[in-house]
């Protein structure tokens, strides 16, 4: 058994329960960069539309959301400090974090057993439910020492 099993299999049987979401659907015509890896939304073009199908600043409409059961590690800002799990630099990478932001390390299909990539994210608008309470996924890391068993993630509460 690999490390990244070993560590799965752990998260599966010791992980706390989340729900990743991702919501796909049709990009909306508002978004003036559609070009670029970072379309940004244009409310005066719904000003300028009134008739157009609302994307409610989200950028897609026609949306589906699919959630996703899941274990992982969640932890506190302080924890994950006091433990020395991530490097200073890595830390210094993310910037501002804020003291209700948590950390998540893993993420396991609880159906199935395998692997959940948070790295394709969209940080507007997929999140991750953890006791009840939404979270967006700002930033993610590969985790591991001598190989890559898992990813760290920092959750922001989503407002």
């Amino acid at each position: 058994m690999t490390p990244k099993q070993r560590f799965m299999n752990n998260l599966l049987r010791n992980g706390q329960d989340v729900t990743v979401v991702t919501i796909a659907g049709t990009t909306c015509p508002c978004m003036s960069k559609r070009d670029s890896a970072y379309p940004v939304y244009n409310p005066a073009w719904h000003r300028d539309n009134p008739t157009a199908a609302a994307c409610n600043g989200t950028g897609l409409i026609s949306t589906t959301s699919t959630s996703t059961a899941a274990k992982a590690v969640i932890m506190s800002y302080q924890t994950v400090i006091n433990s020395g799990m991530i490097k200073k630099e890595i830390l210094d990478n993310i910037g501002e974090i804020q003291h209700d932001d948590l950390f998540l390390v893993g993420t396991v299909k609880t159906s199935d057993g395998s692997f959940i990539e948070l790295s394709g994210m969209i940080e507007t608008r997929d999140y991750v439910t953890y006791n009840s309470k939404n979270y967006l996924v700002r930033h993610t890391f590969d985790y591991g020492t001598s190989s890559v068993i898992g990813q760290l993630a920092v959750l922001r509460r989503k407002a």
